[in-house]
């Protein structure tokens, strides 16, 4: 295993020995795990020519010598260019799924995604069903099958694949009692999968190839965590506010997740430039980058004085105008803010938290504060009230139990309880004492509690 340089003075002096011993060419970078890769860079003609890795560990001097050598004298293998390999495309049979799918990947069903990324995943996804056996055991794959036989249950048999049962322990944090039960993993990709097929079959029965839909047909997996990610409650809140204290990014960051409620996919994206005035109020204001091409939508992030307080404290480098940006200076990538967001909350002792959690957890906060629907949706930019009930479920049901108890007690009265806890134990004792009381005695005593 190579070694690892998580220190300023080690890195610093890796470098200085890659450049003496291999000349000004040579180019180090570090991975967040500290790992070592070494370049050879060379203009060519004034331009800046292709860049070469250096496989050899720079404790072999003379190996590693040769080899930046040859990377510099063009005779290393990595210096002849190869054409890419084009995909094989296998001729489909008319009339055959296969073929069904080609025509769908030619039509502007397809094409007018408008993302290349989503259309790379639509296409490896259901290019996926086409090695698929009809059936367990056959030798017949699901490309060649012809459209003019496709069933429901070649869907549902597809979906099935992609499933697995397993046992998982669950320990109940009050009790510790530990107990196992059947979870269903790959629920995603089954119902990723119908989605996309079911994308294909609307665009033939549009076309007149099909008559029914038969992967909408199929029906959907259930997920095994209804509840998905955990909502990060207020203590948690405290409790990573108080490790990160403003000034810091983590605190902006989580500041933000908490008063607009972004996506990682948004929040990494927002800019100083995204503020504006919006009747007199300062708000970012900005457009989801979910659904951007299909079905775009605005939302609008008030800057509350909390909010603006943090952002006025964190210290920015010239020239940045990202509002969450990382130790270079420079907006982070979609990937990156999660991650970095999960690593702030595993600093603050809180490994099960995340910043999808906070966007529930902004939700929340503005249900506590008794904003409606409507303007939880205009700042979260949720189009539907079903998803923020189902943000809020939780908090929701608290607040239901709490309702509950209050009016038992507008009803009964603060001495409710006690009265009721002497009536249960009296209850108890006339059960257990049944056959030494005369009949007589037993029925008035009940009488008087029936009447209680």
């Amino acid at each position: 295993m190579s070694k690892q340089y998580t220190t300023e003075k080690g890195r610093k002096g890796f470098k200085t020995k890659v450049k003496n011993l291999g000349g000004q060419h040579c180019y180090v970078d570090f991975d967040r795990y500290g790992n070592a890769r070494v370049y050879v860079w060379k203009k060519v003609d004034g331009k800046t020519g292709p860049k070469f890795r250096i496989r050899t560990a720079i404790d072999d001097e003379t190996g590693f010598r040769r080899e930046v050598a040859d990377a510099l004298d063009g005779k290393t293998a990595l210096a002849v260019a190869k054409p890419p390999e084009m995909p094989v495309i296998v001729p489909a049979t008319p009339q055959t799924w296969r073929w069904l799918v080609q025509k769908f990947f030619r039509s502007e069903a397809h094409l007018g995604l408008g993302s290349a990324r989503y259309r790379g995943i639509q296409r490896s996804i259901l290019e996926a069903t086409f090695d698929q056996p009809i059936k367990p055991g056959s030798s017949k794959k699901f490309g060649d099958k012809p459209i003019a036989s496709l069933t429901t249950q070649d869907f549902e048999e597809l979906k099935k694949r992609k499933l697995r049962h397993i046992e998982k322990a669950h320990v109940d944090p009050v009790t510790g009692r530990t107990t196992l039960h059947t979870v269903t993993e790959g629920h995603e990709a089954a119902n990723r999968m119908l989605i996309h097929c079911g994308s294909v079959l609307t665009f033939a029965k549009k076309a007149g190839l099909v008559s029914t839909n038969f992967a909408k047909d199929a029906e959907r997996v259930a997920s095994s965590n209804p509840n998905g990610y955990h909502t990060v409650s207020i203590e948690e809140i405290e409790q990573y506010r108080a490790y990160h204290q403003p000034g810091s990014v983590a605190r902006l960051s989580l500041e933000l997740l908490l008063y607009g409620g972004p996506r990682a996919s948004d929040a990494s994206n927002l800019d100083l430039r995204h503020i504006r005035q919006v009747g007199g109020r300062k708000m970012i204001v900005y457009e989801q980058k979910k659904n951007r091409h299909k079905n775009p939508v605005t939302a609008f992030i008030p800057v509350v004085p909390a909010l603006q307080a943090v952002l006025d404290e964190t210290p920015r480098p010239d020239g940045v105008t990202a509002i969450v940006f990382n130790q270079w200076g420079k907006a982070f990538t979609e990937k990156g803010f999660s991650n970095r967001m999960k690593k702030w909350f595993t600093e603050a002792g809180l490994p099960h938290c995340n910043s999808h959690g906070m966007r529930k957890a902004c939700v929340v906060r503005m249900i506590m504060d008794d904003h409606t629907p409507f303007e939880i949706m205009a700042v979260t930019g949720h189009r539907t009230m079903k998803e923020i009930e189902r943000y809020g479920r939780q908090y929701l049901r608290e607040r239901a139990a709490e309702a509950v108890f209050d009016k038992w007690l507008s009803k009964h009265g603060a001495a409710g309880t006690t009265d009721e806890a002497r009536m249960k134990a009296l209850t108890k004792l006339l059960e257990s004492a049944k056959d030494k009381i005369d009949d007589s005695i037993l029925k008035q005593v009940e009488q008087l509690l029936a009447a209680a």
